[in-house]
């Protein structure tokens, strides 16, 4: 997070970080969690001021990022880059959620992974009041946003489940029922066997 300092009419108050993102159980109550992400479901990004002077504008950026290299582009230029798979919502001037679902490349097939999430909001101070830089500058006039302020978070992941292990029970299970299948045809070939030579060998005395 940037250093900035908010000019106001009342004076002027120094803040450290004034944005907050987070992995989180829902777009509704933004609360957050650090439970590992299980394949097959959504991942919600919230992200929220921390200061009731300033606003999230709009969100510019989001991008996924695993250890492998393996990038997903969630948002660009404030748009969805695939609406089948992500969603933005807005929850009100301060906070805004991203609800994507994770393709399986970033899992692991053994062990715990993670991944991260890094993107850009651009922030502006309610009622477009002047937002100033450590140097004291003008750095956004009333009603332009900035500055553009950068949030990175850590997604923890569980592995995929084995997918070698469920087929080598599949095939298992598929080679005993194919046995017993041969058993139960061979058994009913026998019987038929014997039951001809039999009416065979009564109508051959008769």
């Amino acid at each position: 997070m940037q250093s900035a300092s908010l000019s106001s009419g009342s004076g002027q108050a120094n803040v450290d970080s004034y944005v907050m993102a987070c992995k989180c159980d829902d777009l509704d109550s933004f609360t957050c969690n650090n439970t590992p992400l299980a394949p097959n479901s959504i991942l919600n990004v919230c992200i929220q001021s921390m200061d009731s002077d300033v606003e999230i504008a709009f969100l510019n950026t989001l991008e996924m990022t695993s250890l492998d290299n393996e990038t997903l582009l969630i948002v660009d230029g404030l748009l969805i880059q695939n609406s089948e798979i992500s969603s933005l919502t807005v929850k009100n001037a301060t906070a805004v959620g991203v609800s994507t679902v994770v393709p399986s490349r970033f899992f692991s097939f053994s062990t715990l992974s993670s991944a991260t999430v890094s993107g850009i909001v651009q922030v502006k101070l309610v009622g477009g009041r002047a937002l100033r830089g450590e140097e004291d500058s003008v750095v956004s006039r009333p009603g332009r946003y900035d500055p553009a302020t950068p949030f990175t978070i850590n997604v923890p992941m569980e592995p995929l489940p084995q997918v070698s292990q469920i087929k080598a029970g599949f095939d298992e299970e598929e080679t005993n029922a194919g046995s017993s299948t041969a058993k139960e045809f061979v058994s009913s070939l026998t019987v038929a066997v014997v039951f001809w030579a039999a009416c065979f060998f009564w109508g051959a005395l008769l």
